[in-house]
């Protein structure tokens, strides 16, 4: 091993190490040299950041994943699914507000913070259990988590602030400025102010204030106008729409706005369902809750069972960060709950429909529909893994993939049919009418197709085989691969990146290689995939039936081995499968052999079409649905 100075230091056996640094990115190489006391130490990593810092610097040290394996990753992952269900484990009807479990709308976010928590945990407890003698240093952070094993730790930046913040106290904001597009994080309680200024003007043109008192519409919970503009316009004749988006504005640009504009759905907005007697219900809703919680949080015994895993509690690790993260959702949840109560209290709705179960919205408005007699219909909301292992279903059923509370959902095609099927969905409840996105898709050939899009989709922070640096590094070398590839070749490259907010950026990684690469940030990639002339994917992604449809050669790039076995995308040959390895070979066979290319294109198109049913008329056929079933 070579230390800090240059120095070689034998290790030979676990007795051999006298201290060990825990360090991760809250840490700089300045702290890691004064955490050092002698030359007989092993720094050890536990994230890409901090092992990218000392690889730059020629600092040789040990990745934290190296001490999990394939099935402890795996267990942790389950065990995350199996923990934020903690509020159905003890006194759940203390947490329930009108019908709704304050504990279920953070189910999400919790799981968001638990996967990297027990990752490190886990490494932790490895860790210790070999070098149980050695001396620690470590991160604040990882020092709370080494505290509960051994009193022989101290804190590696002790005089460092940390700030507690959750993933959802912050929003992503996507900008597109000229051929330009980034994005800049704003505080939550920011957000929702601009939020509530640009809806004045909202409620002001399009709030439902000429609805008859007895007129049924449809509402739509968090919908994008944008992505189906198309639906909404359908139902211009022959529905009346109503949209209810909590989360992001319905109108934040020119396309929104003609959507919108172009339909003849209302707006439901705060200035619409606002008045003394809700403010009222808000701050009693408040107190009510606040007195649950502390009740549901009083049996301190059963947490710290609860709370284990491997036979170590971590309760007292994350018992203040968890009562933070229940005291501060609590609070918006009780506003929401009121105002959705409101809005069904105040509009009659012949139907809900939903593109999620696990959404806080969404779970709000299912559970208070219930109490309405409102039925609700869940919407297919991508492609999803339909392999049948334990891990998938799991999964599957966190994501909300299957209609648990809603009274039917309507799938894509007989594909997704079967696979809800197998996973015990009564046929009833089940309804093969298609998707209302793919309406606007038309396969028109396109003369100056010139470049090569590649559609990244990286490693997400709620899995835990993911956040492993092996993982992250095989997906930056792999993007990296690609971009080299296709400028050897003299061919244009269009990076889009995936919308989530985690998603690498790897604008600096491309241009590096050639600075004439575009990366888009923001933005649909309808467009992008209309103009390419091959169609690269990482991984798994809806967007690879938006290029089969246009009659795209796609080509599937793996990375990521998530647990989730092989969707039927793959096992049914429609894509062209491809490594960091041979994608070279197969991107240059698809470039020079038409008929190999005409093959693949045939394929994807084929398998497309039996996902996919009624495309193009998708809008019309869900509308008739709704208001023959449910009207």
């Amino acid at each position: 091993m070579i230390g800090i100075n240059g120095q070689n230091i034998m290790l030979n056996k676990p007795s051999d190490i006298l201290k060990i640094v825990l360090f991760d990115s809250s840490c700089n190489l300045k702290e890691l040299e004064q955490g050092v006391e002698d030359k007989s130490y092993l720094v050890i990593t536990f994230d890409y950041e901090s092992h990218q810092l000392l690889n730059k610097n020629n600092i040789k040290h040990e990745i934290s994943d190296s001490y999990l394996n394939r099935v402890e990753l795996e267990t942790i992952q389950k065990k995350s699914y199996e923990l934020v269900d903690w509020f159905k484990e003890e006194k759940q009807n203390e947490l329930e507000y009108n019908g709704v479990n304050v504990g279920s709308l953070m189910r999400v976010e919790f799981n968001y913070f638990l996967v990297p928590f027990l990752k490190n945990f886990a490494a932790i407890i490895k860790i210790y259990q070999k070098y149980s003698s050695a001396k620690f240093s470590a991160s604040i952070p990882l020092h709370e988590i080494v505290k509960t094993l051994t009193n022989n730790i101290k804190k590696l930046n002790e005089n460092s602030a940390t700030k507690e913040e959750f993933y959802y106290d912050s929003v992503s904001i996507p900008l597109k400025i000229k051929n330009h597009s980034f994005s800049f994080k704003l505080s939550k309680n920011r957000f929702l102010k601009l939020k509530n200024i640009s809806e004045k003007s909202i409620h002001r043109f399009f709030g439902p204030k000429k609805l008859h008192t007895n007129e049924k519409s449809i509402l739509l919970v968090e919908f994008d106008p944008v992505r189906y503009r198309h639906f909404l316009s359908a139902s211009k004749n022959a529905s009346s729409i109503m949209l209810y988006n909590r989360r992001r504005p319905t109108i934040w640009n020119s396309n929104s706005y003609n959507s919108i504009k172009k339909s003849n759905c209302k707006i439901v907005t705060l200035y619409d369902l606002m008045n003394k007697n809700l403010e009222i219900n808000i701050k009693n809703g408040e107190t009510s809750v606040a007195n649950k919680v502390s009740s549901a949080l009083a049996n301190a015994d059963f947490l710290e069972e609860y709370f284990s895993i491997y036979s170590h509690s971590f309760w007292e690790i994350i018992e203040k960060k968890f009562k933070n993260l229940l005291k501060k959702r609590f609070l918006d949840s009780i506003k929401e709950i009121e105002i959705a109560s409101k809005l069904l209290e105040k509009y009659k709705f012949s139907s809900i429909v939903v593109w999620s179960e696990i959404g806080s919205t969404e779970q709000i408005i299912i559970k208070l529909a219930k109490k309405h007699a409102i039925p609700v219909v869940l919407f297919q909301h991508g492609l999803f893994f339909d392999d049948e292992l334990e891990g998938t279903n799991q999964m599957n059923k966190f994501q909300g993939v299957f209609p648990v509370d809603s009274d039917e959902i309507i799938v894509w095609g007989d594909i997704e049919k079967n696979h809800q099927l197998k996973n015990g969905i009564r046929e009833e409840k089940i309804q093969v009418l298609g998707n209302p996105y793919y309406d606007r898709i038309r396969n028109i050939p396109n003369p100056k197709n010139k470049h090569i899009l590649l559609a990244t989709s990286g490693p997400v922070i709620e899995n835990s085989i993911d956040l492993t640096i092996e993982t992250i590094e095989k997906n930056q070398s792999t993007i990296r691969k690609i971009c080299e590839v296709v400028t050897n070749l003299q061919k244009n490259l269009v990076i889009k990146l995936h919308p989530s907010p985690d998603e690498f950026d790897p604008t600096s990684l491309a241009r590096k290689i050639n600075p004439g690469i575009k990366v888009h940030k923001t933005g649909e990639i309808l467009k992008l995939i209309e103009d390419c002339d091959v169609f690269v994917v990482i991984d798994i992604s809806t967007v690879i039936l938006d290029a089969q449809l246009l009659g795209k050669p796609v080509i599937c790039v793996q990375v990521k081995d998530s647990g989730y076995g092989t969707p039927s995308v793959l096992t049914s040959n429609s894509c062209l499968v491809a490594d960091k390895d041979n994608f070279q070979e197969i991107l240059m066979r698809v470039l020079t052999d038409s008929k190999y290319r005409q093959e693949a294109i045939e394929r994807g198109y084929n398998y497309a079409k039996s996902y996919l049913v009624n495309v193009g008329c998708t809008s019309e056929k869900i509308l008739e649905h709704l208001n023959k079933k449910y009207n």
